[in-house]
């Protein structure tokens, strides 16, 4: 076997006639090895996936017709799990448990016998990603949501490894009703299931079963005087006793509460009310509450900056000319908006950062938004915060990143191989396979949910859906070979 080229040669010993200068005859001689081959060395075994084990070796002898690779526990009694053809150097096992140690030795074969074996060589597989599923409780009315580890009550959030189904059961209370489920994956009257793939919410709506709902039907946006009126409407047996319930804060943490008393009216005015943002709910403790409605009250001398939450994440860092404006735990939800007012107007350079709150209640802040703009006198100027561009996060938000993967291939010239991608800020893309550039295009992005930390998107029309996970930093994408199809691309 040539030391260079890897090529194997054989001599030959022949008896060869002639006749004349025209007819040239040979015959060859088989040859069987006297001894076994020697034996391989060298040996690699490295975990590639939670399922998957990758084994390579060097290959000392020039007359094996093949390899035999044993696997173990605790580095004893192996078992052999595959024979491989002569000058094969390298083997995948799959389909193996996650977070396992396996032990591995290989030796080689011809017809007079085998070789001594490798060294023992072991590692252990990838344990399965773990996600977390937390249970929100809406709505008038009241109940339980239990679980596979959820008890909602009291225990609201359980953490499970990837793939596993949870099933969620609604429990209405006495006097309550169940009405919708939001977030499962699949839903059939009081049960949710949702499989564990990624972190996910689950929103369990209740109703109440009595007889009267009240919605608000009309109240001014703004008010440049602080006289306004809030007008509703009730469905069903009407109370004489009508609670309104004025906030500064849209989720009522505290609020200000005014009773009406024999009354049989569906509206109420407000005069002289000072600048600011107003929240109101009307209704009753037994039927419970309508939906808010909110007006800003601002005078000719203040100015309204209203912010805008576009992005999947809640706003937890807002900061104007250098003043922090919330605090744990409140923030911007997405979807939602809210109104600062300003007196007196001006220049307001801001800082904007979604994320979430840690349990310490320190901010973990994965965006921002920051600049200047103008606040005017009686105005309102608005700022929308939405998420980047698949573009603008995969490039770290320069002109370009590269990403790079390892894959394996058995069949191909070389068994290591490199594929990258160059990710430019407008969302281009060029591909390259070993350095040779074979492909480019635009990305498009699939799906990006509400707190969601994994960012789906696509390389090209119908083709198969990448998965980047924010909290990791790298994305995965089925562009390998069949024996090594599904890549995971970290940046350089």
């Amino acid at each position: 076997k040539d030391s260079m080229t890897g090529l194997k040669s054989w001599s030959y010993t022949g008896v060869m006639t002639c006749s004349g200068t025209s007819n040239i005859s040979a015959s060859r001689i088989s040859i069987t090895p006297d001894d076994p081959p020697d034996a391989p060395s060298s040996l690699t075994v490295d975990a590639i996936s939670s399922s998957q084990i990758f084994l390579t070796w060097t290959d000392n002898s020039n007359d094996e017709t093949g390899f035999i690779v044993e696997r173990g526990t605790d580095c004893s009694d192996f078992t052999t799990i595959v024979t491989l053809s002569t000058d094969i150097q390298g083997y995948t096992d799959s389909v193996l448990n996650a977070d396992q140690e396996y032990c591995y030795r290989v030796r080689a074969t011809n017809s007079s016998g085998s070789s001594d074996y490798t060294d023992n060589k072991s590692d252990t597989t990838f344990p399965l990603d773990e996600y977390t599923l937390t249970v929100n409780k809406t709505g008038l009315g009241t109940g339980t949501v239990t679980g596979l580890g959820i008890s909602c009550g009291g225990d609201c959030s359980g953490d499970y490894t990837d793939g596993t189904s949870v099933t969620l059961t609604s429990n209405p209370d006495s006097g309550s009703v169940f009405s919708s489920w939001a977030g499962c994956d699949t839903a059939d009257g009081n049960s949710c299931t949702v499989t564990m793939d990624q972190t996910k919410y689950v929103t369990a709506t209740f109703g109440s079963t009595f007889s009267s709902k009240y919605t608000i039907t009309n109240l001014p946006e703004t008010s440049t005087t602080g006289n306004y009126t809030l007008f509703w409407s009730v469905a069903g047996l009407a109370s004489t006793s009508v609670t309104i319930h004025e906030s500064s804060d849209i989720n009522f943490n505290t609020y200000t509460p005014i009773f009406l008393n024999n009354f049989t009216g569906t509206s109420y005015s407000f005069s002289n009310k000072p600048d600011g943002t107003y929240y109101y709910r009307v209704g009753t403790n037994q039927s419970g509450f309508s939906g808010p409605a909110s007006i800003v009250v601002a005078r000719p001398t203040s100015g309204i900056l209203r912010l805008v939450n576009n992005s999947s994440y809640i706003l937890i860092d807002i900061v104007f000319n250098g003043t922090q404006q919330v605090s744990y735990p409140l923030g911007i939800v997405p979807g939602n908006s809210y109104d600062f007012v300003f007196n007196p107007t001006g220049t307001v350079n801001y800082s904007i950062g979604s994320g979430f709150y840690n349990d310490d209640e320190s901010r973990h802040i994965w965006f921002v938004l920051s600049g200047s703009t103008i606040v005017p006198t009686g105005g309102i100027t608005t700022i929308t915060f939405n998420n980047p561009t698949i573009g603008e996060l995969l490039s770290n938000f320069s002109s370009y990143r590269n990403w790079t993967g390892t894959y394996y291939c058995f069949n191909c010239p070389v068994i290591v191989n490199y594929a990258g991608f160059r990710i430019n800020n407008n969302g281009t893309w060029q591909f390259y396979d070993n350095g040779d550039p074979l492909g480019s295009g635009s990305l498009i992005l699939v799906e990006w949910s509400n707190y969601g930390n994994i960012i789906k998107f696509r390389f090209e029309p119908g083709g198969p859906v990448a998965s980047y996970y924010l909290g990791g930093g790298y994305f995965t994408y089925d562009n390998g070979p069949a024996e090594y199809l599904k890549i995971q691309y970290f940046p350089d």
